[in-house]
């Protein structure tokens, strides 16, 4: 009896110690399903040293939807805006702050391109596989030009005078006489899944193809027929590219809010980190003079805005020194924080 009353004591003593680590145990786990869902929500991490300020969020036209590409017209301060989502071109003066025109009637327009040189600015519409040609002095639409797929970015190399298409259903970049308006040439893009966005280096014979279906940037060597010269992984769904040439910074916004930052060292393309800057901040472009950033947002308290930034870093190399001196010069004291 006594026994049997012993190995009843045992089981009970048991059964309190298995219940309790079995409680430890869910809570454990409980604590580090809180602690994975805390970690998630969380945006990307940040480059250590990087400085950045907010200059001004400017109220925009067309409504709460998506933007997409920017180029700018360095010498007549004028900012050219694809709003998808309203199917305008926005015309923006760096000068004054302010918009001045919205060029309508481009079906979902998605690539913005501006040659001065030319005069004409190139975008391309999402929904008809068109690249709508437009004069820059009068902005009335004067040619369309058929691509037999689905559009990207465009991009003007003035050395040999071609415009450089994304065709990203095709994984492939084309090339157009801007003379004739024809298609002269196509170029594969193996190991990138859906050619999103390009921008060329021109003087570094340098084309940049941002892949968002696999999150890769290529680096291809213009001067030998298009050769891919290396990959690099960027942040969640790139999309915009844009290229400051002084300091040779390539910045690559993403859907995710999150900028891959890499500098451009020879045919090189050192990374230097990710930053998350703003949700939804995917479109992204540089005035060349003050090294302000162009971020167009969609909806920052029930408007859209373009928002103005200045980013300062610690982490440049030597040959960049100069050009971020001459960066801070420029950098106005009105800003805050990001």
């Amino acid at each position: 009896m006594r026994l049997l009353q012993g190995n009843q004591k045992k089981k009970r003593e048991l059964a309190r110690v298995l219940g309790g680590s079995v409680g430890v145990v869910i809570l454990l786990l409980v604590l580090a399903f809180i602690a994975l869902r805390a970690w998630g929500a969380r945006p990307a991490g940040t480059i250590p040293g990087a400085h950045i300020q907010t200059i001004a969020d400017i109220p925009l036209s067309g409504g709460t939807s998506r933007f997409d590409y920017q180029s700018l017209d360095q010498h007549a301060g004028r900012l050219f805006i694809a709003h998808l989502g309203a199917s305008i071109v926005s015309v923006f003066d760096t000068k004054t702050r302010k918009i001045v025109a919205n060029i309508a009637g481009i079906a979902r327009v998605h690539g913005v391109l501006v040659i001065p040189e030319l005069g004409r600015v190139y975008a391309s519409a999402t929904d008809t596989n068109q690249v709508a040609v437009i004069d820059e002095h009068t902005l009335h639409r004067i040619a369309t030009i058929s691509l037999g797929g689905e559009a990207g970015n465009t991009q003007y190399d003035p050395i040999s005078r071609r415009i450089f298409v994304d065709v990203q259903t095709r994984n492939q970049l084309l090339a157009i006489d801007p003379a004739t308006n024809q298609i002269v040439a196509h170029y594969a893009l193996p190991g990138c899944e859906h050619d999103h966005s390009l921008l060329l280096d021109e003087a570094a014979r340098l084309a940049f193809v941002a892949c968002d279906g696999n999150n890769v940037l290529l680096v291809i060597d213009m001067a030998h027929n298009m050769q891919i010269l290396e990959a690099a992984t960027v942040g969640e769904t790139p999309d915009v590219l844009a290229f400051d040439t002084q300091r040779h910074l390539l910045y690559v916004a993403c859907e995710s809010g999150v900028v891959s930052l890499f500098e451009e060292q020879g045919h090189h393309m050192r990374k230097i980190g990710d930053q998350f800057v703003a949700p939804s901040a995917h479109s992204i472009a540089v005035d060349q003079q003050t090294h302000q950033v162009y971020l167009p947002l969609e909806d920052v308290g029930g408007k859209p805005v373009l928002r103005l930034l200045q980013w300062n870093l610690a982490s440049l190399s030597a040959h960049t020194s100069r050009a971020r001196t001459t960066w801070s010069n420029n950098q106005e004291n009105s800003g805050r924080d990001v």
